[in-house]
């Protein structure tokens, strides 16, 4: 990294914490600079974010000497630390306090203003915010296990969330679903791998599954299922606008067509031989259905604009999990134009629900209503 942080003079302190997120791996590399020299840390996501801890985190880190609101305006002034370079609403605070919408790790920028503003330093540390936003130091010896470079930004953490969700909404439809260990189908490889694909298939098109479950229906029949789980985080607001984070970067929002094209190419390329097969080699699929999962919306529409023209003989659907549970899925149609009926939520071309909610709070003395994003896996 070619940068150079300042003397600092006017924060009056020996170290600046710069926070950083890999977009591809979602690693957290946080470094503490002393004057222009840098030590970066490297943090892994390995849990959900701890509510109490982040919380006593956030006290801390105030201190007693100033209210929420005073510590999100220190948190925004340039002039208290040249790396103050987003702005930070107290409802961010008030939200963290609450315990609302904490599933995902709070964002570099927060984590940054945090760390470079705190009034307890010695409490509040990298290695103790990180810990209570779920994530952990990386470790040489996890360098060398197999890891392949993640579908839009997924990791081990967000599947086994995404993966509750789908076992809770399947339950509720009335069939049992498990995961599948070890098999002679498809077995775990490593952390963050795609599961390795041992059916048997004409074209030699194995499929990068990231969760596989063996599924009963209501009449006991059995079959496996496929998910291909995507990290992009639920949209949400900035500018006044409804945007997806990823459009979100240094400062400017991408042209809606090209995070449209973009979403397009992954879902497209990266599974290129999972729909490939089931149009090659349908009967390769006997007795496996096939989900592309996603938890930001307009994602899941850039999604079924891409697939919706194309035709299978395999029942293969992208899905919407927002708020813990599958809002809205896409059949694509069989080779006789009809699609299949959905199994796990509601059959949407496209999803317009505005999931945003109104909450009120007290912001200096005076009531003001923010709203909160929808949550994800």
């Amino acid at each position: 990294m070619q940068m150079s942080i300042g003397e600092n003079k006017s924060m009056n302190k020996d170290y600046i914490y710069q926070v950083e997120r890999d977009p591809e791996t979602l690693k957290y590399k946080i470094t503490k600079w002393h004057g222009t020299v840098g030590e970066v840390t490297t943090y892994v996501e390995k849990r959900s974010p701890n509510k109490a801890d982040l919380k006593e985190m956030l006290e801390h880190a105030k201190g007693p000497d100033r209210t929420m609101a005073e510590f999100a305006a220190d948190c925004s002034n340039k002039n208290i630390c040249e790396l103050n370079d987003k702005v930070i609403a107290p409802p961010v605070f008030s939200r963290i306090i609450k315990g609302v919408g904490l599933k995902r790790p709070l964002k570099p920028a927060l984590v940054q203003a945090i760390l470079n503003n705190a009034a307890d330093k010695d409490f509040v540390t990298p290695e103790n915010l990180m810990r209570a936003n779920g994530l952990d130091e990386e470790r040489e010896e996890s360098k060398s296990e197999p890891e392949l470079k993640p579908f839009y930004g997924y990791t081990r953490a967000k599947n086994d969330r995404a993966v509750s969700d789908l076992k809770k909404a399947l339950h509720g439809k009335g069939y049992e679903a498990y995961r599948v260990i070890q098999s002679e189908q498809f077995n775990y490889v490593g952390k963050n791998v795609p599961l390795r694909d041992d059916t048997p298939n004409k074209f030699d098109l194995n499929m990068d599954f990231d969760e596989v479950l063996r599924v009963t229906d209501k009449k006991g029949k059995e079959f496996l299922w496929g998910f291909v789980i995507d990290g992009t985080e639920p949209e949400d607001i900035g500018n006044g606008e409804v945007v997806l984070e990823s459009l979100y970067y240094e400062g400017y929002y991408r042209d809606k067509e090209e995070a449209e094209e973009d979403v397009e190419d992954n879902v497209i390329d990266k599974n290129g031989k999972i729909l490939l097969r089931a149009l090659l080699d349908p009967a390769s699929l006997k007795g496996i259905k096939i989900s592309f999962v996603c938890q930001n919306r307009f994602w899941y529409n850039f999604a079924v604009e891409a697939l919706k023209d194309i035709e299978v003989d395999t029942y293969i659907s992208v899905v919407l999990i927002q708020d813990y549970k599958v809002v809205s899925e896409f059949t694509l149609k069989n080779k006789k134009d009809k699609r299949p009926k959905c199994i796990l939520g509601e059959f949407r071309e496209q999803d317009d629900e505005d999931r945003y909610e109104w909450d009120v709070m007290d912001i200096n003395g005076k009531t003001e209503r923010i709203i909160n994003p929808p949550l994800g896996y």
